[in-house]
Order: structure tokens, then C-alpha cells, then sequence
């Protein structure tokens, strides 16, 4: 009998064990990488005079990447005082590098839209930060150039200009979505969005700006679900993805379909590329490019940091990386809207709901409450429920004259309940006595 036991123990133990590489890594595992390489990112962006608005989508990713220590302070004290001197250096311009110059003096979109995205994840309001409309100076650039810039460039615009955008810029967002479109090929080696090539790094930038518009644009969705499928198909046997110039498996394709994967809902292939792309992963927080290389690779850290912050925050249940709708921008705009919702008259059913928005909106800070302005509404709420509450209240009674009763009657109550207790205290003490003194007897 003991040895049958033993042999079903043995058995258990040993499906557990080849059950485990089918699981996605533990979460401890990947918040530990995330600390390794955000120091890592950090460091070499420090090494090459940085942070400035320049490390846009690095600082983007640190914001977004839940480590909080004070290297990760420092780094975004130091990229903030940079956005704020260049703005006013520059009377609010961004400027991106012209090969034409060799000067940095062409505005830049995509610049105002990854720092608008580091800001919010900041908890700062990029459409008035240092006293500067970010989101407005997307508008306000030449339209035909920028349209006229590549898809993985539209794409960074697309995806921050999208979730700040209002009716009146509807025209705008779809004139972004069809030049990103127009890069959309299917051939018969591959699917997706041609930049450099057909490829999951491009794939990835030109999907996850695209996947909020699928539910509205049949050509959109019919693009993005395509694009998804072929990604997930071109997973090679390791659980690596190739690039789309020579073919070979890297850390920085693998990443970016990390990142695609995790945005688009695809989990299982999320998993297999996860794990495939932390063999790569180096002591020091970087990343090799291909496997067996022993050395890290800059750019292709980058693009797993990516893939590995994407996953780690899907994984979690918190938004996507470049959702914003968890930011101190979007909170505030969701109380706003709570605020103007409350009815004309509330009830007492009304009160766990009016309360919670009382909370969100103290947990806001001074800058986002002066946004919202009035909230009136919201204390005309409080105040209505306040009475209701008070006039379920049971009332005092009152006395024969019509007032309420003396406190001589009170007194008298307590000295009653006070003589009680002193009589039954007594009388135990004198039957134990009498009990004591039978059994001496």
C-alpha cells in the first residue's frame, strides 16, 4: 500500500514538473528583469548626455514601466527640467533633426505626441505643461507634412493625438489612419505594414496605433486581424521572431511582437515569444541581439523593455502600455463627466455613487481640480443627500409637555441601575458566606 502511495506521489509530482514550461514565466521574474533593465536603459542614456525630450519613447517606457526608485526619480526629475527649458527656449517648439541642415529645426509631431504620452504618465497635463498646449501643436503642424511621413512615425502620432482628440479632429485621425493604411500589404511571404519591409517591428507600431479603430472601420479591422495572424504564424520553432531583412531571430523583433501581442489580446503567443525572448537576457539588465551572443545590444533592449512592460501590465490587468486612461489627465476627465452626469435630484440610492466621486476627485491634484472648475453639482448632491440622511434619523422623545424629557429623569435611571448592582453584589457576597460557613460545618 505504502509503495503505491508512493508511486502516485512520484507520478504527481513529475506532470507538475512538465507542466511548468507551459506556463508564462512568474510575475516576480519579470518585475525583477524590468528593475535590471530599466537601470541598464537608464545608464545609457545618461552615458549619451541624456535624459532630454529627445529620449522620448525611452522615458515613455520608463514612466510606464511601474519601477519607482530613485535612479528612475532622478532620470525623470532631469527629463522634465529639459522639456520645460526647451519649450521655453523655443516658445513651445519641438524640434526633430534635418538632414537637410544637420540642425535640429524641423517641428516635430512625433515628438509632441511620445513626450505628451511620458508627461500624462507623469501625472502632468501635456496640454498645458510649462504653460504649453502639446496636443494643440499636433494640430498645428503642416498637415501635408506630416501625412507624408512614414507609418511607424504616424503611428506614434496616432496613438497619443487619438486618446487626446475631440469631435472637431475626427478628419484629422482619419487621414492619420489612411496614410497609415496605405502602407498595408499582403504578399505571399508576408503580411502587414512595409516600411523597411514587411516585419513584426513595423507590424507592431502600425497595429497597436490602429487597434482602438477596429470597432468602427471595417477596412482597419480587416488590416489589424490579418496583420495578427500572420505575426502569430511567423513564430519560429524557439518561440523566436525574425526580421524582415535577413531573416534571423533577435531580440528586438521578438520584443516588438511582445508588445503586439500583449496589446492585441494574444496571450498564448505572448507567452511563447516571452519566454523565448528572456534566454536572451544578460546580467546586466540588457539584452543580446541574436542567440548565443553574450553581449548586450542597446537598441534591441529598447524594443524587449518594450514588449516586456506591455506584457507585464496586460498580464496585471492594468491598461496597455500606451493607454492612457489610467493617467491623472484621463481620471480627472472621467470625473468631469461623473460630475456633470449626477441627476437634478438625487436620493438616498444615490449615496455610495456620489461619495466616490467625492473620493476620485480629492485624490486629484490642485492643477486637475482647477481644470474641472465648478462642482457645484456635486456639492448641491452631497448637500441634498446630507438631509435625506438626517430626516431618516429616529427622533428624540419627547416629554408630557411637549419638551423633551429632563435629565433629572436620566439621573434617576443611572442611580436605579447603580443601586441594583450594589444590592446584587451584596447579596452574592452574603450567600457566599453562608455557603462557606455550611461547609466548615
Amino acid at each position: 500500500m505504502k509503495k503505491r502511495m508512493l508511486s502516485l506521489v512520484l507520478a504527481f509530482a513529475l506532470l507538475c514538473i512538465f507542466a511548468v514550461p507551459a506556463q508564462a514565466a512568474d510575475g516576480a521574474g519579470t518585475a525583477a528583469q524590468l528593475e535590471k533593465t530599466t537601470g541598464y536603459l537608464i545608464s545609457y542614456v545618461e552615458d549619451a548626455g541624456g535624459p532630454t525630450y529627445l529620449n522620448d519613447t525611452t522615458t515613455l517606457f520608463i514612466v510606464r514601466s511601474g519601477v519607482q526608485n530613485e535612479q528612475v526619480t532622478a532620470y525623470t526629475d532631469a527629463f522634465l527640467q529639459n522639456v520645460r527649458q526647451t519649450l521655453s527656449k523655443t516658445g513651445g517648439k519641438l524640434y526633430a533633426y534635418n538632414s537637410a541642415t544637420h540642425l535640429y529645426d524641423i517641428e516635430s509631431p512625433v515628438y509632441y505626441a511620445n513626450v505628451s504620452a511620458a508627461l500624462a504618465g507623469l501625472g502632468y497635463d501635456p496640454t498645458d505643461f510649462a504653460g504649453y498646449d502639446l496636443i494643440e501643436s499636433i494640430r498645428s503642424c503642416d498637415r501635408s507634412a506630416m501625412l507624408s511621413l512614414d507609418c511607424i512615425s504616424l503611428s506614434y502620432i496616432l496613438t497619443t493625438f487619438s486618446q487626446f482628440a475631440d469631435a472637431s479632429d475626427e478628419a484629422l485621425l482619419n487621414e492619420l489612419i489612411d496614410a497609415i493604411l496605405s502602407s498595408y500589404r499582403e504578399t505571399e511571404e508576408a503580411v502587414g505594414f512595409d516600411y523597411w519591409g514587411i516585419g513584426p517591428d513595423n507590424n507592431q507600431r502600425c497595429v497597436t496605433a490602429l487597434l482602438p479603430f477596429t470597432g468602427t472601420r471595417a477596412d482597419v479591422k480587416e488590416a489589424v486581424e490579418k496583420t495578427i495572424a500572420w505575426t502569430v504564424g511567423a513564430i519560429d520553432e524557439s518561440g523566436f521572431l525574425h526580421d524582415s531583412y535577413a531573416d534571423q531571430a533577435n531580440a528586438d523583433s521578438t520584443g516588438r511582437g511582445l508588445s503586439l501581442f500583449s496589446a492585441a489580446g494574444e496571450m498564448e503567443a505572448a507567452d511563447t515569444v516571452y519566454r523565448a525572448l528572456m534566454t536572451l537576457a544578460l546580467e546586466n539588465g540588457g539584452f543580446a541581439y541574436q542567440p548565443g551572443q553574450q553581449y548586450d545590444n542597446a537598441y534591441a533592449t529598447g524594443d524587449a523593455y518594450e514588449g516586456l512592460i506591455h506584457y507585464a501590465r496586460v498580464s496585471a490587468g492594468e491598461t496597455a502600455l500606451y493607454d492612457l486612461s489610467d493617467t491623472a489627465y484621463f481620471r480627472a476627465e472621467e470625473v468631469k463627466a461623473q460630475i456633470a452626469a449626477i441627476p437634478d435630484t438625487v436620493t438616498l440610492d444615490d449615496q455610495d455613487g456620489i461619495a466616490a466621486i467625492r473620493a476620485a476627485y480629492d485624490a486629484l491634484s490642485p492643477h486637475f481640480k482647477a481644470k474641472i472648475g465648478d462642482i457645484s453639482r456635486l456639492t448641491d448632491a452631497e448637500a441634498a443627500i446630507e438631509k435625506l440622511a438626517a430626516a431618516q434619523l429616529p427622533t428624540v422623545p419627547e416629554g408630557p409637555s411637549g419638551t423633551e424629557s429632563p435629565d433629572t429623569g436620566d439621573s434617576n435611571t443611572a442611580v436605579f441601575a447603580a443601586a441594583a448592582c450594589i444590592i446584587s453584589a451584596l447579596a452574592a457576597f452574603v450567600l457566599r458566606r453562608k455557603l462557606l460557613a455550611g461547609h466548615i460545618r
